[in-house]
């Protein structure tokens, strides 16, 4: 899924740099005032902030939630598509495969873009499929997989609502003007010595990481190298597919190739969302072809 982000890994270390060097050179005399302002402010931005970070965890938790409830329905479907025949249980792999691939395309927040690929399943099993008459088994697994297809659609529909609960502009503005403030009566407060230096950057950089997991959370992008790409590649060998990443994936790390032998790697040649000249090539693990 999209790959755009803030990492927070990197914000660490600039944040570290930039305020030990601001802490080194600017150096100011005691100033009661700016200390009480200190502790006016790093209340209101703890509970803001831990307030923010409350919201978004629970969002979060739910969207991966969902997501895995979603990969789950999708083998079901997979698995019971057996009974209808290797024709149907072929064609249901490789629209399984269609709409997933269309989330790896798409940005999470666009998910609701990968909607087409899904109805694609949906259409597939209301207009070409048909158990055999006499065939008790048969229309069991029918009508199982309907019945799931229809739970499938209402997850979606919770998944696209969580993902566009988002943090307004305004919260943001407000986070952004409270942790500016604070970081002022930090470096205000530096006297100078060794142990106001690193107190300095200690706090700084606590409460701009902070702000970076804040982030990361209401973009949807914490840790997302387990609950995306890792539980993806699973899914994709237990459908019996080789797994597909995005090119800039695999270049960001973000996926563990470890356990895969092949894998099908995209090259988007124009901008995003325009994925009319995608490329798509097949890649080899050496080191698994060792084990």
């Amino acid at each position: 899924m999209g790959l755009h982000r803030v990492n927070a890994h990197i914000i660490l270390v600039i944040t570290i740099i930039v305020s030990a060097v601001i802490a080194s050179i600017f150096i100011f005399p005691p100033n009661e005032s700016v200390r009480e302002l200190f502790g006016v402010l790093s209340f209101l931005y703890g509970i803001f902030v831990a307030f923010a970070i409350s919201n978004s965890s629970a969002r979060f938790s739910k969207v991966v939630e969902k997501l895995e409830t979603e990969e789950a329905f999708l083998l079901y479907i997979y698995t019971m598509s057996a009974l209808l025949g290797a024709r149907v249980q072929k064609k249901t792999q490789a629209l399984i495969d269609d709409y997933l691939i269309s989330q790896l395309d798409h940005f999470l927040k666009d998910y609701r873009l990968t909607y087409p690929h899904f109805l694609k399943i949906f259409q597939f099993y209301i207009k070409d499929v048909r158990p055999e008459k006499g065939d008790e088994l048969q229309k069991e697994a029918f009508e199982d997989i309907i019945d799931t297809l229809k739970t499938l659609m209402e997850n979606r529909k919770q998944i696209e609502l969580n993902i566009q609960d988002t943090m307004t502009k305004l919260e943001w503005v407000c986070i952004g003007a409270l942790l500016s403030l604070l970081l002022f009566a930090i470096f205000y407060m530096n006297s100078g010595t060794l142990l106001s230096i690193v107190l300095s950057v200690l706090l700084a950089t606590t409460a701009v990481v902070f702000v970076a997991i804040l982030w990361e959370l209401n973009m949807l992008k914490w840790k997302d190298q387990k609950w995306v790409w890792a539980d993806l590649t699973i899914l994709f060998q237990q459908l019996d597919l080789m797994p597909y990443y995005p090119k800039e994936a695999l270049l960001m790390g973000k996926v563990d190739i470890q356990n895969v032998k092949k894998a099908r790697v995209a090259t988007y040649l124009y901008p995003y969302p325009n994925f009319s000249d995608k490329k798509i090539e097949i890649i080899e693990n050496p080191s698994y072809n060792k084990k």
